[in-house]
């Protein structure tokens, strides 16, 4: 790349920070707490320690598809309100209008896939009644505890893998996006009066990336309100722009679904899972079940985790 195009994409990549920082700062974690636990069944469990590594699914597979585009939707009516400000030959409306259509996850697929988000879930809550049954075989499986200080600043994965909280209040969601379309406005449209029009494909291709990345983290943070008592956190990992192969993506199915995940693995320094702790769910036996875990936690050189045993009463 010349000297020259490169300083051009710099002063570009200056405009883009300038609008966007405000919201990677509100989205900034206030607290992390110093465990968060993954539900899983027995044979998740197995897998976790055997294997050695996480799986992040894409999140445009997960569960509930309307939690996929919960926050898309939220991007779009609050896109709409602000075009609905100008005139019709306006740039402003155009460039609204063209980063509005970015919010459908399943729009483009050629392209959409460059946006694709990775994830695997957690809870603050070690011992949920909600989560034991819908994300433990009933209550027949294990909630994994892990610290989250080395998930966020032990660099135990690569650069890319960070550690959101999930947003819940709608109010706050709505400020957050707010504040990208007024950053987009201030900085953004009026930059883009000044330059020449191959400078304005470059930019707009550098910008697209930017905000395609910026809602896919939104998508993976953003949940409804309803969902609060989930106290949920995400350990996500972000596609590369322009590098779609670099994930080395595996694929298994669900309800007839092929679900793409990826495996998350410790880094050679840094060789075992941060897990911490196992609690057991409420239906395994408390005399067999504690010996068994101890035993294969041993075996996987897990030796000074703890083990609890849930103390809910849960019945069927």
């Amino acid at each position: 790349m010349k000297k020259q195009q490169k300083a051009e994409i710099q002063i570009l990549d200056n405009v883009i920070f300038n609008a966007l920082n405000p919201v990677f700062e509100m989205t900034s974690q206030d607290h992390v707490p110093d465990t968060i636990y993954h539900y899983t069944s027995s044979v998740g469990l197995q897998g976790i320690l055997t294997s050695g590594c996480l799986h992040a699914s894409n999140v445009k597979f997960m569960n509930d598809k309307g939690e996929m585009l919960y926050a898309y939707n939220l991007i779009k009516q609050y896109f709409d309100e602000e075009a609905s400000k100008y005139s019709a030959n306006d740039l402003a409306l155009k460039l609204l209008n063209l980063y509005r259509d970015l919010a459908d996850p399943f729009a483009i697929l050629q392209k959409s896939y460059l946006l694709d988000v990775y994830a695997i879930c957690f809870c603050e809550d070690g011992n949920s009644l909600p989560q034991w049954r819908t994300y433990s075989a009933n209550g027949s499986g294990y909630s994994i505890g892990f610290s989250s200080n080395s998930l966020t600043s032990g660099n135990i994965f690569e650069e890319n893998v960070v550690l959101n909280q999930v947003i819940y209040n709608q109010n706050r969601q709505i400020e957050i996006i707010k504040t990208l379309i007024s950053g987009l406005v201030k900085h953004a449209i009026p930059y883009l009066k000044t330059i020449e029009n191959d400078q304005e494909q470059l930019f707009m291709m550098l910008l697209s990336s930017r905000l395609g990345m910026l809602f896919s983290h939104f998508a993976v943070s953003f949940k409804s309100p309803s969902f609060q008592s989930e106290q949920e956190w995400r350990l996500v990992r972000l596609n590369g722009i322009g590098q779609p192969n670099d994930l080395k993506l595996k694929f298994r199915t669900s309800a007839d679904i092929i679900v793409p995940y990826i495996e998350l693995f410790p880094s050679k320094r840094k060789s075992k899972l941060p897990i911490t702790s196992v609690i057991q769910g409420p239906t395994i036996s408390k005399d067999m079940g504690p010996y068994s875990l101890k035993i294969l936690l041993r075996s996987q050189g897990y030796d000074q985790v703890s083990i609890d045993c849930s103390d809910i009463s849960l019945r069927f």
